[in-house]
C-alpha cells in the first residue's frame, strides 16, 4: 500500500513497529508483580479546544458557471463582516464540560434528500435554544483580521446518517473569494475593492467534508449516562491528530449555543461493513463460479494491513479505541480509515523517572493493565474479558482481538461467535481450539488458502490465551503481501 504525496507520485508506506507492539500480556503480568502495582484506571484525554461558530447566510460564488447565490453555511464567528468586533465569548453553564481558548500551535437553508435515502433537514433551528455551551475559543483581537487564507466555511447539503447525540451532515467546502465577484459585492456596499470593510464573497469549491452536528441539548441530558462520550471523542481526536493515512482525524471544531460541529474529512465509499456485505452476496449469487464467502483472499490482505496500520498508530499515541468493527472502518476510494473514537480509553503506562507513578505513552516505559471499564462494544467483535466485565484488561491487546474478528468475517462473510462465552458453541469451539477445523471446513467454500487461516488462528487463539504480541503481525508474510496489492 503507497500514499500519494502532493505532487501525485507514490509514497511508499511501511512502518515498522515500535517497542509497544513487541510487549507480551505475560510481560505486562511481570512487570505488575515487580512493581507490586494495581491495575490503573485509564488516563484523562487533554482538555479538547473549540472555535466559536456561527450558522449564517452568506452571498456565494460559482467559479465555473458565474452563479451567484445565497447559502446557508457553518463557519467560525472571526469571519463574520465585523466579525472581529461584534463576537462576545459565551459564559459556560454549571457543570458543563470545558474546552481551552485555543488550539495548540499546529433565512433557512434545506438539505437536498441524498440518494442513499437520507433524509433531509433544517440547517437553522426555529426552536428555543438549550443552555449555553462551554467556554469557546477566542475570537481575534479587536481590529484583528483574521489572514484570508484560513477563511472556510460549510455549506451542508445532505443528512449522511443518525447519530447518538445528532447526526453526520456531507458539506461542500467555500473558501474566501477574490475576483470580479468579491469586487462587484464591494462597490454595491459603497467601498471600494480590497477594502475590508467590504462583504466577503465565498467561492464553492469541489472539496468535501463529513461534519458530525452535536446537539447541547442530547449532551446535557444523556452524557455520563451513555459509554459513548462525544467530548471525549474529539479530545481522542486531536490528540490523535490527522496525519496518518488510516486513522480519522479531526479537521476543526466548532459550537455555538445550539450545536457542536465536528468537522472531518470525507469518505466516500461507505464503511468496510458494506463493502464486505455487497461481495458476499454477490458471491452468493454467483456461487457455481464465485464460491461462497466474503472476498477474496488479495482484497482482505490489502484492506487487513490498512487496518493493521491504522491501529498501530492509535497504539502508538497511547490509544485503546474498544469499539472496533467493519462499521466503524470507512473507506475513501482504495484506502480505508478508522472512525468512532467515543469509546477509547488512553492507556496507562509506567513513568519513566518513578515507576510507582501513571505516565502517558509519551512519558511511560510499558503501558500497564486497565481496571474494568464496562461491556461495550459490539459483541461478535467483542473479546472474552471487555463482555464479562470482572477482572482487568489490556487495552491494547482488546483491539487486537477485534482486528482478528474482522479479518474472520471479512474472507468468510459471517462472525466467528454471536457472543464471546463458552455458552456460544462457536466460541466454545475457538477456546478448545477448534478453529482451524472450522475455517478448513470453509476453505474450499471461500477460496482462501492455508495462510488466511493460519493467521486468523494466530490472532485469535493465541491473543485468547493472553500471549499477545503485536509486532509479528506486521511483519508475517501473509499481510505483508498486501504491499503489492
Amino acid at each position: 500500500m503507497n500514499n500519494i504525496g502532493t505532487d501525485g507520485t507514490a509514497i511508499p508506506y511501511n512502518p515498522q513497529p515500535g517497542s509497544h507492539a513487541g510487549i507480551t500480556y505475560n510481560e505486562l503480568i511481570d512487570r505488575s508483580e515487580d512493581y507490586g502495582h494495581q491495575p490503573a484506571r485509564p488516563l484523562d484525554f487533554p482538555t479538547p479546544y473549540v472555535h466559536r461558530g456561527v450558522r449564517t447566510k452568506v452571498l456565494a460564488f460559482h467559479p465555473q458557471t458565474g452563479e451567484r447565490k445565497f447559502v446557508g453555511v457553518i463557519h467560525r464567528v472571526e469571519f463574520l463582516q465585523g466579525g472581529a468586533a461584534s463576537a462576545a465569548p459565551l459564559a459556560p453553564p454549571p457543570g458543563a464540560p470545558q474546552f481551552a481558548t485555543s488550539p495548540p500551535t499546529s433565512p433557512r437553508s434545506q438539505w437536498p434528500t441524498s440518494p442513499s435515502g437520507y433524509g433531509g433537514g433544517s440547517l437553522l433551528s426555529s426552536t428555543p435554544p438549550p443552555p449555553p455551551p462551554p467556554q469557546m475559543a477566542s475570537p481575534p483581537p479587536l481590529g484583528q483580521d483574521p489572514d484570508p487564507s484560513s477563511y472556510v466555511a460549510y455549506w451542508p447539503q445532505r443528512r449522511l446518517q443518525d447519530a447518538i447525540y445528532g447526526c453526520v451532515i456531507a458539506c461542500v467546502v467555500l473558501r474566501r473569494h477574490v475576483g470580479s465577484a468579491a469586487d462587484d459585492a464591494a462597490r454595491a456596499a459603497g467601498y471600494e475593492p480590497g477594502d475590508s470593510r467590504a462583504p466577503i464573497v465565498w467561492e464553492i469549491t469541489n472539496e468535501l467534508v463529513a461534519i458530525k452536528q452535536i446537539e447541547w441539548r442530547r449532551v446535557h441530558a444523556m452524557r455520563g449516562r451513555l459509554l459513548e462520550d462525544p467530548i471525549k471523542e474529539i479530545a481522542a481526536m486531536q490528540l490523535i491528530g490527522s496525519e496518518h493515512p488510516n486513522v480519522l482525524g479531526s479537521v476543526e471544531v466548532l459550537q455555538d449555543n445550539e450545536h457542536l460541529w465536528s468537522v472531518m474529512p470525507f469518505c466516500r465509499g461507505g464503511d468496510l461493513f458494506g463493502v464486505v456485505l455487497e461481495v458476499a452476496e454477490r458471491r452468493q449469487e454467483n456461487e457455481a463460479t464465485e464460491g461462497a464467502g466474503g472476498m477474496l483472499e488479495p482484497v482482505a490482505r490489502y484492506w487487513f494491513r490498512q487496518l493493521l496500520f491504522g491501529l498501530h498508530y492509535l497504539q502508538s499515541r497511547g490509544i485503546c479505541h474498544r469499539d472496533l468493527s467493519l462499521e466503524n472502518i470507512l473507506v475513501d476510494v482504495n484506502h480505508c480509515l478508522i472512525i468512532d473514537m467515543g469509546m477509547c480509553l488512553r492507556v496507562p503506562y509506567y513513568c519513566q523517572q518513578d515507576p510507582r507513578r501513571t505516565a502517558d505513552v509519551t512519558d511511560g516505559t510499558t503501558r500497564r493493565l486497565i481496571v474494568p471499564m464496562g461491556t461495550c462494544g459490539k459483541k461478535n467483535y467483542m473479546s472474552p474479558e471487555i463482555f464479562a466485565n470482572v477482572t482487568y484488561f489490556d487495552g491494547f491487546a482488546v483491539d487486537l482481538w477485534a482486528a482478528g474478528v474482522i479479518l474472520y468475517i471479512m474472507v468468510t462473510g459471517f462472525p466467528p461467535y454471536d457472543i464471546p462465552t463458552r455458552e456460544d458453541d462457536r466460541f466454545d469451539i475457538i477456546c478448545q481450539g477448534g478453529l482451524m477445523r472450522q475455517l478448513q471446513a470453509w476453505e474450499s467454500k471461500c477460496g482462501f488458502c492455508t495462510h488466511v487461516y493460519l493467521f486468523m488462528c494466530i490472532f485469535l487463539l493465541i491473543i485468547h490465551r493472553f500471549n499477545f504480541v503485536f509486532s509479528p503481525f506486521i511483519r508475517r508474510d501473509w499481510p505483508a503481501a498486501a504491499m503489492d496489492a
